[in-house]
Parts: C-alpha cells; sequence; structure tokens
C-alpha cells in the first residue's frame, strides 16, 4: 500500500507523488502517517514536511495550512511552500541570521509577533536545506547488528558482512519461527538486500550499478558483479587485506591505503584498466606515514566474474527492471 500526496497552494500544485510514509507538523506536534491511517483533518505550523518514496527521503517547507487524510489520500492545503531542490544552502543561512537579529531586536507585542512568524519561515527553509544533504545518507546507512540482517535473509553466514555466525537460524523478531510465503517479489528483493549488505552499498548506488551494467556489452549479471568486485574495498577484502568489507572501507576512510603510490580514502574508488594503467599497487600502512608500509599486493581490474554460491544476480536485475522504471 502506498500514500498519494497533493500539496496545493493559492499558486497551483507544489507536489503531487506517491508515497511510502510522510510526516508533517501540526500545531499539537509532528504527524507520522503510514498506509491505512485512520481518517484526520488538522491545522499545520510552519515547518518542514519530510516524506519518504522508496528509500529516499525529501523534504518541503510548508508555511502554514491544513492536512485532510482519507482512504490513503492526503490533501495538504498551504499558503506557500517550497521544496528543498528550489533552497539554497547559503541563501537560507542568510535569511536565518537577518531573521534571528530582526527577532532579538524587536520592540513592542506586534513587532514580536510579526519576528517570531518571520524567524520560524527562515528557520524553516534552513532545515530543509540541510536535511536535503543529511536525510540522504543518514536514513539509508544501516546501523544495526549484522548478525541480524544474516538471521532476516535466511543465511548461515555472509562473510563480506561479518565473520560472525548466529547461534539462532529463525529470523528476529517474536514470530521468527513462523514460516512466511515465499513469493517472486519476496525472493527478488531478498537477493537484492544480499548484494546491497554484502558490499555495503546504498538503494542509490545499487541502482546506480545496475544502470551501468545495462549500458555496456556483455552479460548484464556478471558485469554488474564486476563492477561491484573493483571496488577499493571489496578489492581489500579480495586480496585478504581485511577480513570483511566493512573493516575494508574503515581503513580506506581512515586513510591507510595507497593506490600507485597515493592515499586514496574513498572506499567506491573504481579500478579500470587503461592503456596507461593496467596494473595496480595496493599498500596498507600503519599510522598516517608512508614509509610503514605494512604490505603490499598487486592487482588487475578483473573482467568476468563467477557469481558468488549465495547470490542470484539475474534476480536483482528483475527486480529492478519489474519494480522500478530506472532504465
Amino acid at each position: 500500500m502506498i500514500l498519494v500526496i497533493r500539496v496545493l497552494t493559492p499558486d497551483g500544485v507544489v507536489y503531487n507523488d506517491e508515497v511510502n510514509e510522510l510526516i508533517f507538523p501540526s500545531r499539537n506536534g509532528q504527524v507520522g502517517i503510514l498506509p491505512g491511517h485512520a481518517e484526520l483533518v488538522t491545522a499545520l505550523d510552519i515547518g518542514a514536511l519530510i516524506y519518504r518514496k522508496q528509500s529516499n527521503w525529501n523534504s518541503i517547507a510548508l508555511i502554514g495550512g491544513y492536512a485532510w487524510v482519507k482512504k490513503n489520500n492526503i490533501t495538504i492545503l498551504v499558503h506557500s511552500a517550497r521544496t528543498s531542490e528550489s533552497t539554497n544552502r547559503r541563501e537560507a543561512e542568510k535569511l536565518l541570521k537577518e531573521a534571528t537579529d530582526r527577532l532579538n531586536s524587536a520592540e513592542g507585542e506586534q513587532e514580536q509577533l510579526e519576528a517570531c512568524q518571520s524567524f520560524k519561515r527562515a528557520r524553516t527553509l534552513y532545515q530543509i536545506a540541510k536535511l536535503d544533504s543529511i536525510l540522504s545518507t543518514l536514513m539509508s546507512k544501516y546501523k544495526g547488528p549484522r548478525l541480524r540482517i544474516i538471521r532476516r535473509l535466511g543465511l548461515r553466514k555472509l562473510e563480506g558482512l561479518t565473520t560472525k555466525i548466529p547461534k539462532n537460524g529463525n529470523r528476529p523478531g517474536q514470530h521468527g519461527r513462523k514460516r512466511t510465503k515465499q513469493t517472486q517479489f519476496s525472493n527478488r528483493l531478498k537477493e537484492k538486500q544480499k548484494l546491497r549488505f554484502y558490499y555495503g552499498i546504498s538503494e542509490s548506488q545499487t541502482i546506480r550499478y545496475v544502470k551501468q551494467a545495462r549500458k555496456r556489452t556483455g552479460v548484464t549479471g556478471l558485469t554488474l558483479l564486476c563492477l561491484l568486485e573493483n571496488r577499493l574495498d571489496a578489492v581489500l577484502y579480495n586480496l585478504q587485506l581485511a577480513s570483511t568489507i566493512p573493516i575494508a572501507r574503515q581503513m580506506i576512510t581512515h586513510g591507510h591505503v595507497f593506490v600507485n603510490g597515493k592515499r586514496t580514502n574513498i572506499p567506491s574508488f573504481a579500478f579500470v584498466s587503461s592503456k596507461k594503467e593496467s596494473n595496480f599497487t595496493i599498500e596498507v600502512i600503519r599510522g598516517t606515514k608512508a614509509s610503514s608500509v605494512v604490505c603490499s599486493k598487486h592487482y588487475v581490474p578483473i573482467e568476468s566474474r563467477t557469481p558468488p554460491t549465495f547470490l542470484n544476480e539475474m534476480l536483482v536485475l528483475e527486480y529492478y527492471s519489474n519494480r522500478f522504471l530506472i532504465l
């Protein structure tokens, strides 16, 4: 089930699309809406409307109004609205500073009331400008127990994610022992999640790699695996320079990895063969000095990859072909 949201202003329709969930600012605090919510009519305060579409979070600045929730249809009528894409962070910071100075220097009840409303509007614009850069990274990053992921996927182990093996093979949660009905969609979703958590990539990164694999010649599934295996964090793991991919990613971001003598701190760094460069030297150091090299190995970018035994890459491609119109 999904939600259909419409944001209307006197100037026209600001947003009209399907979302999975949303949070809007009411006069009594923030209200979260999921599919199947009871009918609701409430007044809105000045604040940010936050909504999730698939795995992406976005926000819209709302300046007062009303919201009507009925049968998974949400109609929001406001005086004015502004999306995060049309909001510049520097401009929002400047407006917030001016509104703060005006509020501090306001005298009289009427002037203070107007300054307070102006401050709320400026603060909301600054919040959505800031949320646009924060939500995309924080909301897609899993920070929970890794063994829980393995149990949820129905695996005994997932070596790229962690070296530990769960003692309990049931799915996590109170009803984990109950059998669940397997459908084509659930199988495709499970394979996609295996790929994501094994390589430690977000949903948007996975979509980008699938797009790149479709554009290249050859078998799309094997091309997708080659793109992922040629990432720097996966290469460190495959060369046994790190016990898991998350540990490899930490080594890279902390600046302990050099590629051809240059410090590289980007885990998604891609190895690509060319006429000038087809053989790469990877060095892992202890500390921050390049002189303290712990180990050094050579790497040639792979152009073909045997699929892992636990992963069916074709189901991953079917998931994106049937679920999203991204290609």
